[in-house]
């Protein structure tokens, strides 16, 4: 072979050798497995309405401007919250808070950041949540709690009710003052 045959074969040689080179080097590594991001799992919505029903019956409904519920938990946060927790006597319980979180595992409500509630039948209550309890059934006015009827005022720490605070008891700091004296 003569020395110009060599000196090709040697370039063609160094040619295919850059080439595997080049091709072993720049092969695209495989995407590394994504977890996708707690965020990619939440749905947005805009004015949204949840509610729980119980023999064809609605026991509560709660209406927000914004709501993000986790796909996965069912777990729900609502802002600007308006409520109506519907007792068997007929009475009503509207409610509005800044804030609130539906549980999806425990049906669980958590209405938080200033509670403002009243009654069909005249009261009010406020306070600086409001939990609803849906194994017990039983409703909760927490920190600050404060009910006003026609002829009582009451406070306390946490004020329980199984009948929209048409009854309640007060815990933690109770005060009650009956009659028109307030």
């Amino acid at each position: 072979m003569s020395k110009r045959g060599k000196l090709l074969l040697g370039a063609l040689l160094l040619l295919v050798l850059a080439l595997i080179l080049w091709a072993v080097l720049t092969v695209p590594q495989p995407p590394a497995p994504s977890e996708q991001s707690a965020a990619s799992r939440v749905m947005e919505y805009g004015t949204n309405t949840i509610r729980e029903e119980k023999n064809g019956r609605t026991i509560w409904e709660l209406t927000s401007d914004s709501t993000e519920m986790n796909l996965d938990t069912q777990d729900t946060v609502c802002v600007n919250v308006r409520g109506r927790f519907y007792e068997d006597d007929g009475n009503v319980l509207d409610v509005t808070a800044p804030h609130g979180v539906y549980s999806g595992t425990t049906k669980n409500i958590r209405l938080d950041g200033g509670v403002v509630a009243t009654t069909t039948d005249g009261a009010r209550l406020t306070g600086d949540a409001l939990e609803w309890d849906a194994a017990k059934a039983l409703l909760a006015a927490i920190g600050q709690a404060k009910i006003h009827r026609d002829d009582m005022d009451a406070s306390g720490d946490r004020m329980e009710s199984w009948d929209g605070f048409s009854a309640f008891k007060a815990i933690g700091h109770a005060h009650i003052v009956k009659g028109k004296g307030k």
